[in-house]
């Protein structure tokens, strides 16, 4: 039996990356039975490796056939080869056999496990030269939990043409797992061959569930008929081979599981990109985070979103990256959120921790999968406010000496003011005028250039046009985003994503420009508070 740690390694290898050796090596089944044939592959990226040295698995298996192919792939103009070895062996006795490092010239493969089982004992008379087995693993599993349904046709005869149905029904999800196999096996002294088929079950409802029959249709070509040659074809007839019904006892949500999201699986690792080191932070530079949260055993729609618990620090969250894959015990799945933090003012701040209950197939137990609190430092901004400099006045003393010449200065001072003052009425009342048309020119410049803008998806224009028409509502630019419509300001955050938050690959300005016309005719409001808050698009015009 595998252990835990082997299981969650196996997973994180196949999930990940291909290791980091550079001779990979794996069989296309395990555990196989004593009598079964299987395929070890040995694989490299190294196109001037030297040729391999197979002779240290002659002592525990014997080697069918051997044979070799080469793949050469060009993505993004870098050429890369992959050299396969795929050997058909079996094994010569039953255990935990080791798989032993194969040498090629200097560099070598890392010695691997394979589990040989005893060979499949038949209580029944022989079942001819065409049958169909069938087996679920487990038989009383938990509602919506992984099982692993096997389908294998076993022939002795030689088949034109064959083929199998497949498993349905309304209250299971099912899910193909990979290609077929293809193998040799004994059955009371008699060599068969096999044809495997995988299926990865999920009931979704608790009670007994059975699974009907897997139906085989084939055609065989007839022994006694004359062989066929280029001017005739061969004689054949159709057979039909039905497989036994499997009943499964679906058990229900435990009572003990007290997590919101019901999630069983055989294992379950919840991980960030802030694990080794934390990223440093700075006021209105936004930081990435990325979560990921992989599962053996579960389909990709039963991972649960991940509860981000609300802070002092502003997050926004991109579309999640979902992604299924074939591992060793069934259907693995992962989920990929990537999380913008961008902080506003400088101190200390807290990431709250992220817990996940689930429940454990293999213990029979709760567990819950958690990242810790993490503790970040906001560090300001380079750019230093300036502070103005007050002018000193020198007062000059008062001279009394001559005051005819005072009061007569005085008298043409009073003049002159009186004179000014109705002069800049005069032009107050002109100017005013003057700048209210301008205004109404840039606003009217600003409105179509956020429209070319947005019908362009040019972001960074449609910035710009954005807070050049917000410059005419005399509201300051740090609070647009509060300046406008909730639809609007959910358009703008999107908008201010993809220029500094790096988590929006393609900007699409219809719906910017739809929300910004909705929300023109509305009477614009006096924003409160302007110091809190983000700026929603992190620059000032």
């Amino acid at each position: 039996m595998v252990s835990m740690k082997q299981t969650l390694f196996l997973f994180i290898l196949l999930i990940t990356s291909n290791g980091f050796a550079t001779i990979n090596v794996f069989s296309d089944r395990n555990p196989v039975k004593l009598d079964e044939s299987f395929n070890l592959i040995f694989q490299s990226s190294d196109s001037s490796i030297d040729s391999p040295d197979f002779s240290p698995l002659e002592k525990d298996f014997d080697i069918l056939s051997n044979s070799q192919s080469s793949q050469i792939q060009i993505i993004n103009g870098q050429q890369s080869q992959t050299i396969k070895w795929t050997l058909t062996v079996m094994a010569k006795r039953t255990g935990n056999l080791i798989i032993p490092a194969i040498y090629f010239g200097q560099e070598q493969s890392a010695p691997s496990n394979i589990n040989i089982q005893e060979a499949n004992k038949m209580t029944e008379p022989s079942q001819g030269e065409l049958f169909l087995e069938v087996e679920a693993i487990p038989t009383t599993p938990y509602v919506q939990s992984q099982v692993i349904y096997t389908v294998r046709m076993f022939y002795a005869l030689s088949l034109q043409e064959a083929r199998l149905s497949e498993p349905n029904d309304t209250e299971i999800l099912i899910k193909k797992l990979g290609e077929d196999r293809n193998y040799q096996t004994q059955r009371q002294g008699k060599q068969f061959k096999v044809i495997e088929r995988k299926y990865a079950l999920f009931p979704q409802k608790s009670g007994s569930l059975t699974l009907q029959a897997i139906e085989l249709k084939a055609q065989v070509i007839d022994k006694q008929a004359p062989r066929y040659n280029f001017f005739s074809q061969a004689r054949t007839h159709i057979k039909r081979v039905r497989s036994k019904t499997i009943t499964l006892d679906v058990l229900p949500i435990p009572s003990t599981f007290k997590g919101k999201n019901w999630l069983p699986a055989r294992n379950l690792i919840l991980k960030d990109s802030f694990s080794d080191k934390i990223p440093e932070f700075k006021v209105g530079e936004p930081v990435t985070r990325t979560l990921s949260l992989l599962a053996d055993g579960l389909t990709v729609g039963q991972l649960p979103e991940f509860v981000i618990r609300e802070s002092t620090l502003k997050q926004y969250t991109d579309q999640p990256t979902l992604q299924e894959q074939i591992i060793e015990h069934g259907l693995g799945s992962i989920r990929e959120e990537k999380i913008a933090i961008i902080p506003s003012k400088a101190g200390e701040y807290m990431l709250p921790a992220i817990e996940i209950p689930w429940w454990n197939t293999q213990t029979n137990k709760m567990a819950i999968i958690k990242l810790p609190a993490r503790s970040i430092t906001v560090a300001p901004t380079t750019i230093q406010e300036q502070t103005p400099v007050t002018p000193q006045i020198t007062v000059i003393p008062p001279d009394n000496t001559y005051n005819y010449y005072k009061w007569l200065t005085f008298i043409f001072a009073f003049g002159w003011i009186v004179t000014l003052m109705t002069w800049g009425w005069v032009m107050r009342t002109k100017t005013s005028s003057q700048e209210k048309g301008e205004k109404d020119n840039d606003k009217k410049m600003a409105i179509k250039n956020l429209k070319e803008a947005c019908h362009n998806n040019n972001a960074q224009k449609a910035k710009d046009a954005l807070l050049a028409w917000h410059r005419q509502t005399g509201v300051p630019n740090s609070v647009l985003g509060q300046h406008c419509d909730q639809p609007l300001q959910a358009e703008i955050q999107k908008l201010n994503q993809f220029l500094y938050g790096q988590t929006i690959k393609n900007w699409q300005g219809n719906q910017l420009w739809k929300e910004f016309k909705a929300h023109q005719p509305k009477k614009e409001r006096q924003t409160r508070n302007m110091e809190n808050g983000l700026k929603p698009l992190y620059l000032q015009g």
